[in-house]
């Protein structure tokens, strides 16, 4: 059996290898940053983080280059699966529920991300309608009740009171 000293690499790989490390950290720290939509300095994140009328302010500016990143959130914090075990452990008995860790709650969903997208008005419409056929549950929902309120709107129906 060959000991990992005994093997030998080739010198010109033995030196390029180190120098295509070092390249490929580099650029996964380059590449790592997202390219958000910037408003007042703040990243569109931040501004999704913030309150309701922040965030409207921000996205109003920012305009439906921000959909995209709406749609990115709703996947990351609500993917597909979370949704699936969290309707199975619902249809769990007790004593199988208190074993189970919970399921993750996050107070970005598809109603608050829906609110947001019927803020931005109609030019949003075209990406609420693509939106419809994502894979992901929230984006699709978020998309159906944001087109569902526009579509309201656009017609003239008076708001229903709480």
């Amino acid at each position: 059996m060959r000991k990992c000293r005994d093997l030998k690499m080739p010198r010109p790989l033995a030196k390029a290898l180190p120098v295509l490390i070092a390249g490929l950290i580099i650029a996964s720290f380059g590449f790592s940053r997202s390219h958000q939509p910037v408003y007042a300095g703040k990243p569109l994140s931040d501004w999704l983080d913030a309150g309701y009328e922040p965030a409207t302010m921000a996205l109003q500016e920012i305009g439906p280059q921000a959909v995209p990143w709406i749609f990115a959130r709703l996947r990351r914090d609500h993917p597909g699966w979370e949704i699936v075990y969290a309707k199975a452990r619902r249809t769990l008995p007790d004593a199988l529920v208190h074993v189970l860790p919970p399921a993750k709650v996050t107070e970005f969903d598809e109603f608050r991300a829906a609110n947001l997208l019927v803020s931005m008005g109609p030019p949003v419409l075209p990406a609420l309608r693509e939106g419809l056929q994502d894979p992901n549950p929230a984006v699709g929902t978020a998309c159906e009740m944001a087109l569902r309120e526009m579509e309201l709107k656009i017609a003239g129906v008076p708001p229903r009171l709480p």
